[in-house]
Parts: structure tokens; C-alpha cells; sequence
């Protein structure tokens, strides 16, 4: 399990993902495998994974945070398990592979408004745009945390529903980096 997690907005659920999320993946994973998931292993690390980012998403406002902390967390994390690859994440963090010719290939797509898809699906449930930001107030569409003060709700259109990428690693694959927006 790898993982890079980048923080807006203040620290206090940047933290709590990075202490929760693994923990939360051996949970669901440990689940997964005792219901005998029919399929591939790479299916049991991907529903695990997934289920693993709403459980955090979830936790992170259930008394974890004070009041006043409306922070956000995106996140990249990889699961490799033999030759499986899983790659789960949320936010502006990405992934990238390369193979031994440097050929390097993106893995992930940003969340945010420059993401046709992304921008779509906000709309799609009541969400909206305005300057490149989510309701006026987010550049990312999908983050942990980010609740509201009052309400204790998610920003209207934001969601911590990861986006999956599944490959078999080969002799060819090189290099995997992980890396927040500041990086790039």
C-alpha cells in the first residue's frame, strides 16, 4: 500500500486520511476475502480500496474533526500485490507509469473542471462551476472532507468516490510515481 495525500484547506483531515485509509483497507480487504469474492484478486483490492475511501470519507466528520474544520484531503493510492496493480484516487493527485524505453503514461485524470467527465458528473447532480471552481469554492471535485461548517455536508457535486485503474504489472513497467499537484 502506497499513498500520497495533500491537504487543503487546513491539516486536520489530511491527518485522519493518513492514519485511517490504510487501516481502512486492510478492514474492508480482510471483508472481501472472507466473502470469497467470485472473480480475480484485483477485484477483491479494487472493491476494498473503493470501500475504503467512503468509509474514511465517512469518518472524517463523525466526530473526528472540531467544528471549525472544513479541510480537504486529495489522495492517490496504489495496492500492488504480486503482479496486481490497483490505483485508487481522488482529487488533483496522480499516478503515473513508465516502462524501460521512459515512455511514461498517465494513469489518472484530475478532478476537476478541465475534466470533461468530472465536470459533467457535478452538474449531472446539482453541482456547478464558476471561475474553474467547484460551487465557487473548491478546484477539485472529488476530496475527502471539505463539509461544510453548518451542515456538516459535502460541497454540493463533491464526492470521496475514488476512480479505479487496474493493470498486471509486466517486465516492461519501470517506474511508478505518485505525486500531489505540486509536483507537476
Amino acid at each position: 500500500f502506497f499513498a500520497v495525500f495533500d491537504g487543503h484547506g487546513g491539516e486536520g483531515t489530511v491527518d485522519f486520511v493518513q492514519d485511517h485509509l490504510p487501516k481502512n483497507f486492510a478492514k474492508e480487504l480482510r471483508k472481501c476475502l472472507n466473502r470469497k469474492l467470485r472473480g480475480r484478486f484485483s477485484t477483491c483490492l479494487a472493491t476494498a480500496l473503493k470501500q475504503a475511501f467512503k468509509l474514511t470519507d465517512n469518518q472524517s466528520v463523525q466526530g473526528t474533526k472540531t467544528c471549525m474544520d472544513s479541510s480537504g484531503a486529495a489522495a492517490v493510492a496504489a495496492v500492488l500485490c504480486g503482479r496486481e496493480l490497483v490505483i485508487a484516487h481522488v482529487g488533483d493527485c496522480r499516478a503515473v507509469m513508465s516502462d524501460k524505453q521512459g515512455k511514461s503514461k498517465l494513469l489518472t485524470k484530475d478532478h476537476t473542471y478541465y475534466n470533461i467527465e468530472e465536470r459533467e458528473r457535478v452538474e449531472s447532480i446539482g453541482g456547478s462551476w464558476e471561475h474553474s471552481r467547484l460551487n465557487s469554492i473548491l478546484g477539485v471535485s472529488r476530496a475527502f472532507g471539505d463539509f461544510c461548517f453548518q451542515t456538516r455536508a459535502k460541497v454540493a457535486g463533491l464526492s470521496a468516490e475514488p476512480e479505479i485503474f487496474q493493470t498486471s504489472i509486466t517486465d516492461e513497467h519501470e517506474l511508478l510515481l505518485l505525486a500531489s499537484d505540486g509536483f507537476w
